[in-house]
């Protein structure tokens, strides 16, 4: 988390702020950046429980941090996936055990062999 505080502004603002003018633009981009919640409360200058508390209280500041998270996602899952189906399951692999914490193992290889197969049936390949 220090890494991240180093590496980003801090934003010091109260939820009504947050929902004013085209703040939750700027909510939006710092959930794309940070990888957590924890991640996200301190870019925002609060606790984790003031931010759960604003995503609760708040529709409109839930939807920017998920869209935010969700089109980090999605880069990201590009990208693994492109290098996946190169062969390098690596990237993919730790990506998902540090997002969603998986403790199995197993759980973790299984889902990486489902991407695998199919991005194999989709291309009508093997590799």
């Amino acid at each position: 988390m220090a890494a991240i505080k180093k590496r980003m502004l801090i934003y010091k603002r109260s939820l009504d702020e947050w929902l004013q003018d085209d703040n939750l633009k700027i909510v939006r981009g710092i959930a794309m950046q940070c990888l957590t919640y924890a991640d996200l409360a301190a870019c925002l200058d609060v606790t984790v429980q003031t931010l759960t508390n604003w995503r609760k209280k708040s529709p409109e500041f839930a939807e920017a941090v998920e869209l935010g998270r969700n089109e980090a996602d999605a880069v990201i899952l590009t990208v693994s996936f492109d290098q996946a189906a190169r062969g390098d399951n690596n990237a993919l692999d730790r990506w998902f055990r540090y997002r969603m914490k998986l403790e199995d193992e197993k759980d973790a290889d299984d889902f990486v062999r489902v991407i695998l197969e199919r991005k194999k049936k989709r291309d009508g390949t093997d590799a």
